[in-house]
Formats: structure tokens, C-alpha cells, sequence
């Protein structure tokens, strides 16, 4: 497996610990990386491979955002991808259960760059799990057993499908396998693009055999009869498995927490991401344009989510699905729901307190928050009611220091600590910026005071409840 270093949490309070793990899953199933970064840098997840492959599969996050980010070219998502395949049992399966086995629990992308690095990792662990296999029964083929069924599929499959060390034979390696996986996936949406309940269109086994081609070693072929079952099963009947994101499935819960088909809501979100657990939000203008810029970044004066991706993540040339794919129902996307309406200007956040934590988003619908402040290791040093404006400074961690006063700002020997800023990035990492202070405007008087009340229980570790009156919580910049 690929080299990894672990990092540890930001947060070092276990208090919240439950509350972070729902506010972390809410994130990632609407942007998985940025949620990700929340979970492992909160401490909800340790950031080990087997860990956040673990959390993947018994957590309730949606398997269509399982399947989009192990899909990415990101390094996090290549390490994960292979933990979390090789967790599933894949020993003698053929090449359709084998399939069904892994995307029952994660979705299909409807990006076929990302379809295809998650069927290369699916053959890479079926060739591996079975060269295991062939060592420990001396190179003997058992005999073709009846698959078993676990989630109601398995029905499909015929008795005489090829699997296990009987398929290995006739193929020479993990690449032809992931070749032959890769175009069942494209047989079964081309003949069932269209949803289980539309008519299903036609593809003869000749032709598709004419698009197999080739694909062994030194250009030969596949033999005809393993293709040949291979085509039946899919040809037989639509595999909820095998289908491809789209209004047709959605899955509310990881593995192995029933996270299976069901229907994908369609609507935009109404609310704030996590207007469930905020005592305040509202816009608020960053003073000075954003965050400071991090050492070697040349012609950027300061951060903002803007620049999320673009200095500090990992960049691939996937589009992120802001450009549907071929394989998507319904390719058309209106302007009017294009998902480029963020915030009024790059120096605006709409900001969130939650618990110990204030949060940076870009927009309150749209998105996902992209930064946040721990509040135990801030304090508010001054108010201006004239400006509307407060100013946050760091402070001790309040496990070392007996002071209680939040109002005034606690210094270290060398002067005030740096307010330290987390980053959360698309990646699934985070960058962690410091600045001696982060001022904050607000709309009037009244609201700057509001904010300063709940930003200073927050520091104090003090739970607020979340207002149960719509956008009654926070105050919002015309």
C-alpha cells in the first residue's frame, strides 16, 4: 500500500465527539472531501486508511458520495479505494457478483474516469485474493459451488456462471479482468440507461463481443464462453448494483447500514447544511479580504474559499460532476441550476456556531462550510459598535490555563497567541493557517452583540440550542 502518514486531530476535546460525527457525515454527503477532513481533523475518525475505510462502511453516509470520492484521482482517495475493497470477500466470485459484491455498497459514479479507477481496484483485489487462494489449495480448481446471497440479489446469477480460481484460468492477469469489468459495467447501462422501468435496448452478444476485442494478452481474446455468461446474467435483468448515479438510486447509509437502492431526492437544499445544530448564523464580511496568505504562494494576498482548491488541494482533471457525464440520467443541466451562485463577494462568509466551532461556508444552500475556528482557543480582545466590527485573537488551550474571563484576551510570554484557522480541503486533507488576529464585521449593532454572546459560550464549551425558527438564528447582509 501506498506510503501514509497519519495526522493528529485539531481538536483534542472528546466532548462533542458524537454531535461532530452526525455535523461530519452531513458535511461529506454533501461535499465527501471537505467532510472527510472535518471527521479526521475533529478526531471522529483516526486518519488511518483502515479507519476512515471502516467509518465509510458503517457510518450513514450516502454510497453515492462513497463511490464519487474512492473515485478520485486524489491520493487520500487511492488509498482508501484499495483499503476499502480489500475489505470486501471477493473469493470465488465471478465477474458479475463480483461487481455486485462491491457496488452494493458503494455507488457507481456517473464519471467514467472514476468508473474506471473503481473497477481497476475491484480486479486488482480479485486477482490478488485469489492468487492467495491458489497458494493455500496448492493451484487445485474447486468445484463450482452455488453463490450465496446476502442482499437479495444474488438471484440473478446463474449456477453456471464462471468464478473463482475457474474464471482465473482462462484469464492471464488483473488487467484483462479489469477490462472485462469495466465493459460489462458499460453493457449493463447501455442496455439499461434509461431506469429498470423504461424498455430495455438491445445489444446482440456478437457486437458486444467485437467491443472485447483484443483485450488479452498480445491482443487475443477472451475466450467466447466465459463472455458468453457474462452477457446472459446482464442481459437477463437490470442490477440495482450495476446502475450508474442517477434519479433512480440513492443510498441513505453506509454498508452496513442498509445504505442500498431508494430514491434520490431531486429538490435543492432549502436550509442551511447545519441549521440542525447551530445556535447562530448569518453573513459576516472577513476584514481585510480573507485569510492570510501561506508562505510561498506568489500573487495571492489573502485566502479565501476561492482558493481552497487551487493552492492547497490536490487538483485533478476530473470535473467533480459540475459537468455531467454521458452516463448520468438526464444530461441537461439548466443555467438556472448551475452551481456557481456562491456568496455576494469572496470577502463574505455566512458563518455557523456549533457547539465549540465557528464555521466558514460560501453560501448557506449551496455547498458545504470549507473552514472553522476552534472557540476554546479564541477570544474576543475588542468590539467596535460604531464599526459593527470584532476582533478575535488566540488564546492558551484552556486545559492549561484556570482563567474563566473570555472576554479579555489571554497572551503567552511572547505576546498573543495566533488565531489558527482550519482549512478543510476536496482532497480529503487540511491545512491548518495562523493569523495574529481575525476581525469580523456584522450587519448592525445589535447583531454584533448577538454574535459576541455566542461566540464567547462557545469558547466556554457552553451548548447552545439551535433556534427552531427558520433563518431566526443569525442575521443576513442585503
Amino acid at each position: 500500500e501506498p506510503f501514509f502518514v497519519p495526522r493528529q486531530p485539531v481538536i483534542r476535546s472528546q466532548q462533542f465527539k458524537k454531535e461532530f460525527q452526525r455535523i461530519g457525515t452531513l458535511i461529506f454527503n454533501r461535499q465527501p472531501g471537505f467532510g472527510l477532513a472535518f471527521l479526521v481533523a475533529s478526531g471522529v475518525a483516526r486518519d488511518y486508511p483502515v479507519d476512515m475505510s471502516t467509518f465509510l462502511r458503517r457510518s450513514k453516509v450516502d454510497i453515492k458520495q462513497v463511490g464519487n470520492f474512492l473515485g478520485e484521482a486524489f491520493s487520500l482517495s487511492h488509498t482508501i479505494r484499495l483499503e476499502f475493497l480489500n475489505s470486501v470477500v471477493l473469493q470465488n466470485t465471478g465477474v458479475v457478483s463480483a461487481l455486485i459484491q462491491v457496488f452494493h455498497m458503494l455507488q457507481l459514479p456517473d464519471d467514467l474516469q472514476k468508473i474506471n479507477r473503481l473497477v481497476h481496484g475491484v480486479a486488482r483485489i480479485w486477482w490478488r485474493q485469489h492468487e492467495r487462494m491458489q497458494r493455500e489449495s496448492s493451484g487445485v480448481v474447486p468445484a463450482r459451488q452455488k453463490q450465496a446471497s446476502e442482499n437479495g440479489s444474488m438471484q440473478l446469477h446463474l449456477t453456471q456462471e464462471l468464478c473463482g480460481l475457474e474464471l482465473k484460468q482462462y484469464l492471464s492477469g488483473s488487467d484483462v479482468l479489469h477490462q472485462l469489468m469495466f465493459s460489462t459495467v458499460l453493457l449493463h447501462w447501455y442496455l439499461y440507461r434509461d431506469g429498470p422501468n423504461a424498455a430495455k435496448k438491445e445489444m446482440d452478444f456478437g457486437t458486444w463481443q467485437r467491443l472485447n476485442r483484443g483485450i488479452e494478452t498480445n491482443g487475443t481474446n477472451v475466450p467466447d464462453h466465459v463472455q458468453q455468461q457474462v452477457y446472459t446474467l446482464v442481459n437477463k435483468a437490470f442490477i440495482p448494483e450495476l446502475a450508474v448515479a442517477s434519479a433512480q438510486r440513492k443510498g441513505e447509509g453506509g454498508p452496513d447500514e442498509g445504505g442500498g437502492p431508494g430514491e434520490i431526492a431531486a429538490e435543492r437544499p432549502t436550509a442551511p447544511l447545519l441549521a440542525p445544530f447551530a445556535a447562530a448564523e448569518g453573513w459576516a464580511q472577513i476584514v481585510g479580504g480573507g485569510f492570510p496568505k501561506p508562505s510561498g504562494a506568489a500573487g495571492v494576498q489573502t485566502v479565501t474559499y476561492s482558493h481552497v482548491s487551487s493552492i492547497f488541494s490536490e487538483v485533478t482533471h476530473g470535473n467533480s460532476g459540475i459537468v455531467r457525464s454521458p452516463l448520468a440520467a438526464g444530461t441537461d443541466l439548466k443555467k438556472s441550476e448551475a452551481p456557481n451562485r456562491m456568496a455576494k463577494r469572496d470577502d463574505f462568509a455566512w458563518l455557523s456556531v456549533v457547539y465549540t466551532l465557528l464555521f466558514f461556508a460560501a453560501h448557506p444552500q449551496m455547498g458545504a462550510p470549507y473552514a472553522f475556528i476552534e472557540l476554546r482557543r479564541v477570544c474576543i480582545s475588542h468590539m467596535d459598535e460604531g464599526n459593527q466590527e470584532l476582533t478575535l485573537v488566540g488564546t492558551l488551550d484552556p486545559e492549561e490555563s484556570d482563567a474563566a474571563d473570555f472576554t479579555v484576551a489571554r497572551r503567552d510570554p511572547n505576546g498573543v497567541s495566533p488565531v489558527g484557522i482550519v482549512l478543510m480541503l476536496p482532497d480529503g486533507r487540511w491545512q491548518e493557517l495562523s493569523m495574529p488576529k481575525l476581525d469580523l464585521r456584522f450587519p448592525s449593532a445589535e447583531s454584533l452583540k448577538m454574535w459576541a454572546n455566542h461566540i464567547m459560550a462557545g469558547g466556554q464549551g457552553k451548548q447552545s440550542r439551535p433556534s427552531t425558527t427558520p433563518y431566526a438564528r443569525g442575521v443576513h447582509v442585503t
